[in-house]
């Protein structure tokens, strides 16, 4: 664990050093008649979201403390809990961010934002824009949120909690890597196939943990 940490707080110095508080994109969601879906999973054709097993009451309690008190936080923990199933390393990362990170709903529209480097198969009509991330602060949408299954909105703050982390790292601003591992964990198929093939492993903690 005291390995973890230091690795941790390494690589947030590093974070902060290099892209410290850029502004980014926000989570988008497609309109479809199952109601409102988080975009990453409409394109890796998730209809169930998949959360695994148990989670820890640290964990809880640091989302309970940390998110605002409608967020599912049960939900948010078991993917988390998922996550570390994964990799310790990142689910450190994301639990040491959430202090960093603050969360406002708004009724007001949220502009859509241009970071997609690959245009989603969706009709433009039905893409909404569910959150923006300005700094470290996140706008949701309230009129859309409200409407969303909880199992999506577990989805969307997950979206934006690995969001946060990995353009911190990244020079780039392309949203795409996060999209398709979001898609991934909250698929029962793909979650099982990366916990089986540690190759499939190493190449997303690469990505993850030392994007650049």
């Amino acid at each position: 664990m005291k390995a973890l940490l230091v690795l941790a707080i390494s690589l947030t110095l590093l974070s902060f050093s290099a892209h410290a508080y850029r502004e980014s994109n926000g989570g988008k969601g497609v309109l479809t008649d199952r109601g409102v879906v988080l975009l990453d999973l409409y394109e890796a054709s998730v209809d169930q979201p998949f959360f695994g097993g148990s989670y820890s009451e640290k964990t809880y309690w640091d989302l309970r403390v940390n998110l605002p008190k409608d967020f599912p936080v049960q939900l948010i923990a078991r993917k988390l809990a998922d996550l570390e199933r994964f990799s310790p390393e990142l689910h450190l990362l994301l639990v040491l961010s959430l202090n960093d990170l603050r969360w406002e709903f708004t009724r007001n529209e949220l502009q859509m934002t241009t970071d997609l480097e690959k245009l989603p198969d969706v009709d433009p009509a039905k893409l909404v824009q569910l959150a923006v991330r300005k700094k470290n602060q996140i706008f949701i949408h309230r009129p859309l949120w409200n409407i969303m299954s909880t199992d999506q909105q577990a989805a969307l703050v997950v979206h934006e909690i690995l969001y946060h982390h990995f353009d911190a790292r990244s020079a780039s601003t392309v949203s795409l890597p996060v999209r398709k591992f979001v898609g991934v964990l909250f698929s029962d198929r793909s979650y099982s196939q990366l916990m089986q093939d540690p190759e499939l492993q190493h190449q997303w903690r690469k990505i993850l943990l030392f994007a650049n």
